[in-house]
């Protein structure tokens, strides 16, 4: 298998996590001329044309049987006619990318007639800057130069971990969606420091380093999370409750993605 940087990249839907692929990709070495873009969209693709110097490949041209890597980066209800799409121009040896959160790997597999490597990741905006936590899964008969090009491919977005297709609508609410019960935090955060009279962009700095410096604590050291709690002594809210709510987020989120995975087996 070829590296991160000899492989050509075809990204399909330039919203925010095309976007983040495209940026990360020419930021670790990859050639322009190996990445290409489409989106319904045609305003997208030609900012990002215009703006990364990449180019736009139709989505129904035989070109995209000449790509190493297909990447679907579009919502999850447009992945079925997507694969549908491209079905007819893909060449045993390509591997297909999903980004999709709620479209199972046996779902791609009833779609892609060729002897595709289909492989399913989730990604989340802390990618952008090669921080995120992307799960990974695969199907079970994958060969292992695969998942090590596919796994060497996520280092460019930040950590990894392989799950089972079926841990995928949990990850949903563990790494990504998770994120939205985070920033809320943040966001008292920095509103305290500017009320206690900081500027914003200090006050925002403070808040993102103690959320770092946590995170090295929980990853860098052995410390169980009760010893990290001691450390500092003063209880400021009903921490259970604080917990518990982000729990029940996880598990709503799960739900909402086995809805949306429902709907779209169903179509």
């Amino acid at each position: 298998m070829k590296g991160v940087k000899e492989n050509s990249y075809y990204i399909i839907g330039m919203g925010n996590i095309g976007k983040i692929l495209v940026q990360r990709l020419l930021q670790v070495g990859v050639n322009k001329d190996h990445i290409k873009v489409t989106d319904i969209d045609s305003t997208r693709v030609e900012n990002i044309s215009s703006g990364f110097g990449v180019k736009a490949l139709a989505i129904e041209s035989a070109g995209v049987g000449e790509m190493d890597v297909i990447i679907v980066a579009a919502g999850p209800k447009a992945v079925p006619d997507i694969l549908k799409t491209i079905d007819g121009s893909l060449k045993a040896g390509q591997v297909v990318i999903s980004m999709a959160a709620a479209v199972p790997l046996s779902l791609m597999r009833k779609l892609v007639s060729k002897p595709v490597s289909i492989v399913r990741i989730l990604p989340n905006p802390p990618s952008l800057v090669g921080k995120g936590m992307n799960p990974v899964s695969f199907e079970p008969f994958e060969k292992a130069g695969v998942k090590e090009m596919v796994k060497d491919f996520l280092a460019v977005l930040g950590d990894t971990i392989e799950v089972d297709d079926e841990m995928m609508t949990w990850s949903v609410g563990l790494t990504g969606a998770a994120l939205r019960t985070i920033f809320p935090v943040m966001d008292g955060m920095i509103r305290a420091g500017v009320e206690a009279g900081l500027s914003p962009e200090d006050s925002r700095r403070v808040a993102a380093q103690i959320f770092n410096g946590v995170s090295a604590l929980a990853l860098e050291t052995e410390l169980s999370l009760e010893q990290i709690h001691n450390m500092t002594p003063m209880q400021t809210l009903d921490e259970t409750a604080v917990s518990e709510l982000f729990l029940e987020t996880a598990r709503i989120t799960r739900q909402k993605v086995e809805a949306t995975q429902a709907s779209i087996i169903d179509q």
